[in-house]
């Protein structure tokens, strides 16, 4: 809990994933001159692709998966699994951009922002600092929302994907990059454990000895023991099955399954705004941590979004005021600050 003296988010808002929250992305690989700050799109590669086709670039654009066992117990079939993710590039499809115009007017602007101010406290920790400068991968990049970010450092070039599975292979072949983002995507990848593998060792070979990968995620534990406080509600007035949803006038989570796999857990998500009743997964961060540990990435920090507003406010309050995260009072919403704390920000290194 935050006590009186810190900012509390109490009144307005997060964009549940604001890079993967544009629709008919045209997102090619970016070029980005650190003296003079200008963005090159290069345009031997070019896309109208929706953002969402970025997570089954990420799963496939390898020809092959390494060797390490895949228990499809814990998975659904392929089948079901191509199913799944048409259904969610569909849905990001039907998206409507609504423009800078249209974002400031948002129900959840205050959110949007406290999410971007997440994303640029975690890049400005973990970005490391070199005299030539830093090739950063951006994967699942949208329409490049967090290019501006990148700005900020000493930027040698930045790799920004998004694209229909043909392309990346060729893109990222004998690339190394220094740092990795993916921001409010890889839980796509756990709908199955090939896909997830697929996913971290598309990463892993892409980074150089020592690179850095950073990301936001679901916060599986939290989602976890709502869904069970869920389930004990609806038993109290005769619920026996699923659905079973919970959340607030921000955000919304339906289960069917209260089983917990390793992969496949699926879950609805709403919020206002933003996203319409999407298909998700849950990411169990031991199940993360293991499987990143047989592609040579090793944990440097997970820690949800609470915590890590908690350990970092007051070391860049000018960048909380600057994006304007709270409202005159100085707060956010009770309904906003529960729905930023479904998310957790982590962070791996590659072995040296």
């Amino acid at each position: 809990m935050l006590n009186n003296s810190q900012h509390r988010p109490s009144e307005q808002a997060y964009s549940h994933r604001q890079v993967l929250d544009n629709t008919n992305s045209l997102c090619v690989p970016v070029s980005e001159n650190s003296v003079s700050g200008k963005a090159e799109q290069q345009s031997s590669v070019t896309s109208s692709t929706a953002t969402l086709q970025s997570v089954q670039s990420l799963t496939r654009c390898e020809q092959r998966i390494p060797n390490p066992a895949i228990h499809e117990s814990h998975s659904h079939n392929n089948s079901n699994a191509t199913f799944n993710s048409a259904v969610v590039q569909s849905h990001y499809n039907a998206r409507p951009d609504k423009g800078i115009e249209g974002r400031q007017t948002s129900a959840i602007l205050s959110l949007k922002n406290f999410n971007n101010w997440i994303k640029s406290v975690l890049i400005n920790l973990f970005a490391p600092s070199y005299p030539k400068g830093i090739k950063i991968l951006d994967m699942c990049c949208g329409k490049g929302g967090d290019l501006q970010k990148w700005k900020r450092l000493r930027v040698n070039q930045v790799v920004g994907l998004d694209i229909a599975d043909s392309a990346v292979g060729d893109i990222l072949k004998g690339k190394l990059f220094d740092l990795c983002s993916i921001q409010f995507a890889l839980h796509y990848s756990f709908e199955t454990e090939k896909q997830a593998r697929q996913a971290i060792y598309n990463i892993s070979s892409h980074l150089h000895s020592g690179g850095i990968l950073i990301g936001t995620i679901p916060n599986a534990d939290l989602i976890y023991k709502r869904l069970m406080e869920a389930v004990r509600i609806g038993e109290t007035q005769g619920q026996t099955t699923g659905p079973y949803t919970f959340g607030n006038s921000i955000y919304s989570i339906t289960f069917e399954s209260t089983t917990p796999t390793l992969f496949g857990h699926k879950y609805q998500f709403a919020l206002a705004d933003a996203i319409d009743d999407c298909p998700e997964y849950l990411i169990n961060y031991s199940t993360l941590k293991k499987l990143a540990a047989e592609y040579q990435l090793e944990p440097i920090m997970w820690k949800p979004f609470h915590n890590f507003y908690q350990d970092e406010c007051i070391k860049n309050i000018e960048l909380l005021e600057r994006m304007r995260i709270f409202n005159h009072q100085g707060t956010i919403s009770s309904d906003e600050w529960e729905a930023i704390g479904i998310y957790s920000v982590f962070a791996f290194q590659k072995k040296q």
